[in-house]
Order: structure tokens, then C-alpha cells, then sequence
């Protein structure tokens, strides 16, 4: 068994399932999924992607953006709620650019992965890394081993 085969069962679930649970949590599927994952990517890929930091930001500000937040507003005083507002753009935008940092990393580690242990060019398109971020690595690691089988086919 190859170790793209194993990266893909260690991902464990389909583009569309992973987009389909991402819908009905809110989001935090994809966290966990990351959560899961990325001890066994950085092991498997040999990178170095720290992600603790980053995953135990993203639940805390999820937390304060679609709980918190929500439940503090109070429309009799503007400003309060303005304020709160503005502090909750700030978090999801530093939320967004972080998780963004880490699935860039994630797709540079998998095209230096694919590259030195298969000798595949794989190409990840950054648009939609950008766009799609975890549905779009969840993607290309379910692709990765379909590239690899397609090449010891094709070299039999």
C-alpha cells in the first residue's frame, strides 16, 4: 500500500461529504477534520506545519463570532453593539488569514511530498486553495492517490 493511499485514508472522507458536514456544523467539522489530520500529514509528508496555535485560535473565535457575539448584542445601545461587531470582523479576518497560512502550507507540503516520493507535478491550482481551503486540500489528497495509481498503471 502506498503512503498516498494511506495520507487518503488517514483524510477518510470524500470532497462532497467533507463540504456537506462543513455545512450542517457551521464550519467546525472542517476544524476537527484538520485537527485529526495534520499530526499524521506533517508525519507522513515529513513537514513541519504547526497547526495548534492556529486550530485552538479558530475554535475561539468561532466560539466568540457565531456564539458570543450573537447573544451580546443589544440594540438599545448602538455603540456596544457596533463595537462588539467590529471585534468580531477582527477576529473572523484574523481567523481567515490564518487558516488561509496553513492551507497554503499544507498545499506546499503535499506538492513537495508528491514530487519527491511519486516523481508526480502535482498541480494545485492557489486560486482555489484560496477559494475552496480545506475542501480543496481534502480534494487533492483523494487525488493524489488516484495520480499515483494511474502512474504504476501506466508503467506496467
Amino acid at each position: 500500500m502506498s503512503s498516498a493511499t494511506v495520507l487518503k485514508e488517514k483524510a477518510n472522507i470524500s470532497t462532497s461529504k467533507h463540504l456537506i458536514l462543513c455545512i450542517l456544523t457551521g464550519g467546525f467539522f472542517s476544524l476537527m477534520w484538520l485537527y485529526r489530520l495534520l499530526p499524521e500529514f506533517n508525519r507522513i509528508t515529513n513537514s513541519k506545519i504547526s497547526s495548534d496555535g492556529i486550530l485552538y485560535f479558530s475554535a475561539i473565535s468561532a466560539w466568540f463570532t457565531w456564539v458570543f457575539i450573537p447573544k451580546s448584542i443589544n440594540f438599545d445601545n448602538i455603540i456596544i453593539t457596533l463595537v462588539l461587531l467590529l471585534i468580531a470582523l477582527l477576529i473572523s479576518s484574523i481567523y481567515f488569514a490564518l487558516i488561509t497560512i496553513l492551507v497554503f502550507q499544507m498545499r506546499a507540503a503535499l506538492q513537495e511530498y508528491a514530487k519527491k516520493e511519486f516523481s508526480i507535478e502535482l498541480k494545485i491550482n492557489p486560486i482555489y486553495t484560496f477559494l475552496f481551503i480545506f475542501f480543496h486540500i481534502n480534494y487533492c489528497i483523494n487525488d493524489l492517490a488516484k495520480q499515483v495509481e494511474l502512474k504504476d498503471l501506466s508503467e506496467k
